[in-house]
């Protein structure tokens, strides 16, 4: 709804499943998953972390520094992030290499979005 109304949104998903240690069940990528890496907090988690997960950290850190300075999280070294508008549905895909790409599920929350709409 934002977008629509020519405001700049930039949409992300966690894509990265964290390393878990032996014996420990993997959930996957799971909901607040991404919390210690946009805070650069890995360090007070513990978990086995890789060094994939340290440029992961500092990559998502930087764009959430340069979103509360500028409202664009957008800067030097960073893959650009594009905005998301409703046609395109282009999110950032936060993981090993991070990149643009479609919101996965875009079909489902567009049944949602028009469903809201529409009550």
């Amino acid at each position: 709804m934002t977008s629509a109304q020519g405001q700049k949104v930039f949409v992300y998903r966690f894509v990265r499943k964290p390393p878990t240690a032996v014996g420990e069940r993997n959930w996957g990528a799971f909901h607040t998953g991404e919390v210690p890496y946009a805070y650069d907090n890995l360090k007070f988690v513990k978990r086995p972390f890789e060094p994939v997960d340290y440029n992961l950290s500092d990559e998502m850190s930087s764009y959430w520094v340069n979103f509360a300075k500028t409202g664009d999280p957008n800067g030097a070294g960073l893959p650009r992030w594009e905005a998301f508008s409703r046609e395109g549905g282009k999110i950032m895909l936060l993981d090993r290499q991070s990149a643009t790409g479609v919101l996965p599920d875009k079909g489902a929350l567009e049944w949602w979005y028009n469903r809201m709409i529409k009550n």
